[in-house]
């Protein structure tokens, strides 16, 4: 949703809508960053990672 909200807002920076929502995404990103990182920081040092990989393959190991 962030970057349609992006890219139409570019489209477009008039549009009261957009322009409330890149707002909104301007001031909470660093916060979803945060707990994004927080999540995949959890999932590196878990002592389940291997069964995760196991079952998630290679696509766990490349987004981490």
């Amino acid at each position: 949703m962030y970057t349609v909200a992006s890219i139409r807002y570019s489209i477009n920076t008039k549009d009261e809508f957009y322009s409330k929502e890149q707002d909104f995404y301007d001031e909470n990103m660093p916060y979803f960053s945060e707990k994004t990182q927080q999540f995949e920081n959890a999932i590196l040092e878990s002592k389940f990672r291997p069964e995760l990989e196991k079952r998630l393959g290679k696509l766990l190991r490349l987004r981490l």
